[in-house]
């Protein structure tokens, strides 16, 4: 245990940029594959099947990685954007299999 303020101060200040890190690539991952998710939606019918079920996958992993890190990395609107793209993407697929 650090007793030593100074020395508490850079611990902390050191944790809070390893965290800011990790949240700052997390959000870029997660604005990637939301780019992702609505492109496919908009394009429609020429989405295929393979390529909708792979996209909900990797949303899926995405958003079960980021509860997992949630006492570790502070959560965003990202996941509740992904839900939002998933839901969509669902619906796609079952319009196109009507």
């Amino acid at each position: 245990m650090i007793y030593d303020p100074v020395q508490q101060m850079f611990q902390r200040k050191e944790e809070n940029r390893n965290s800011n890190l990790i949240r700052n690539k997390l959000q870029l991952t997660a604005r990637n594959l939301a780019q992702k998710g609505y492109r496919l939606y908009s394009s429609g019918d020429r989405a295929s099947v393979g390529e909708v079920h792979q996209l909900i996958g990797e949303i899926n992993g995405y958003i079960e990685l980021r509860k997992s890190l949630t006492p570790y990395v502070a959560q965003d609107g990202y996941s509740a954007e992904l839900k939002r793209c998933i839901v969509k993407l669902t619906s796609l697929l079952e319009d196109q299999h009507g």
